[in-house]
């Protein structure tokens, strides 16, 4: 029954985490009864021909999944619409989280700390809410373009397309890329890449004063001078090949031979950084576009490169570590491995 088993967890690959126990014992049981109805013998009970004919009637894992959706999404799509709703999530997250930590920042040293911080917080509401219905609209267009960039036989189901029950994936084999992760980094690569390039004057931290909400330069003068270009570059890379991989649902040596040379580039430009920095800090075109104190500006703008200092080596050892562990299951990974067009197609 061991490809009953395979069939039932490749069908919760496709359900929402809530109900997809219950729908997994379900099918099991009925599977199993199915083949029971079926085998003439106890003996027959195990035969694989008789698994593979009721897989083969039950149909493809993802068309199953799909009957026990409780409803239809169809805002961006059936299948994007999930990954949207986790980068949404995420993005309110984050800007909530770095609203708030503004509004502490620019409080800290009053005499009225949790007055002015209280204060301060419900006068940021109307702003942070005008911020997230913004972000979820630039997001929305990054989705739409994914939409129409990405072909449509990858988004949808060929029901014409025979599958092989024998083909199933094991049940845990550590090697199936999550194309949710892959999304969410093409969606974060665009926005940050139009971050630097289109908005910098966003690029910063968000803190309130005088009751307004304003952001402090993040990235320096030397920054968008002399390093932004290695930046951009990075990003687009990294974008394109997610794009690239976004083909493929299991790991091949091609994607791992791109993943590293994704993780060697990231390192060499972390060096670039750190060699040719200050990346973060003072800024005084940027910081002429807000009324903050100056002195304020000055004291945040070498909190700012100070953890730059610490954070870029970290990030450049851990992309060498990345790289080396990648190479690592390159070498173990079997010789005659499916080439990327087959393995694409098997997913």
């Amino acid at each position: 029954m061991d490809m009953i088993e395979r069939y039932v967890a490749e069908v919760g690959r496709h359900l929402p985490r809530q109900q997809r126990v219950d729908v997994q014992t379900e099918l099991r049981s009925l599977l199993q009864d199915m083949v029971e109805d079926r085998a003439q013998t106890k003996v027959d009970k195990a035969d694989e021909e008789v698994v593979t004919a009721v897989l083969l009637e039950m149909g493809h894992p993802e068309k199953v999944a799909a009957s026990y959706q409780s409803r239809p999404q169809y805002l961006i799509g059936p299948q994007l619409f999930p990954i949207f709703k986790i980068v949404v999530t995420v993005v309110a997250v984050v800007l909530t989280a770095v609203t708030l930590f503004g509004v502490v920042l620019s409080a800290w040293n009053s005499d009225a700390f949790l007055t002015d911080v209280t204060g301060s917080i419900v006068r940021a509401i109307p702003d942070v809410i005008g911020a997230l219905f913004s972000a979820f609209g630039s997001i929305a267009i990054v989705f739409a373009i994914l939409e129409r960039i990405i072909p449509e036989s990858e988004l949808t189901m060929d029901e014409e397309e025979e599958w092989d029950p024998h083909k199933l994936p094991a049940v845990d084999n550590g090697r199936e890329m999550k194309r949710g992760e892959l999304i969410a980094g093409i969606v974060f690569g665009v926005i940050f890449l139009l971050l630097l390039n289109a908005f910098p004057q966003w690029a910063g931290i968000i803190v309130m004063h005088d009751e307004q909400l304003m952001t402090v330069p993040l990235f320096s003068a030397n920054f968008y001078a002399n390093l932004l270009p290695w930046v951009n570059l990075l990003l687009l890379v990294s974008i394109g090949i997610d794009i690239y991989k976004l083909r493929f649902r299991w790991q091949t040596r091609t994607t791992l031979l791109l993943d590293i040379g994704v993780n060697l580039f990231t390192a060499v430009v972390v060096y670039i950084l750190i060699v040719n920095g200050p990346v973060f800090g003072e800024n005084a075109a940027l910081a002429q576009t807000t009324d903050f104190p100056a002195e304020g500006l000055a004291v945040l703008a070498q909190i700012f490169d100070l953890l730059g200092r610490l954070a870029l080596p970290i990030i450049l050892l851990t992309q060498l570590l990345s790289a080396a562990h990648k190479a690592y299951q390159l070498w173990q990974m079997p010789k005659n491995e499916p080439s990327p067009t087959l393995a694409g197609k098997m997913g």
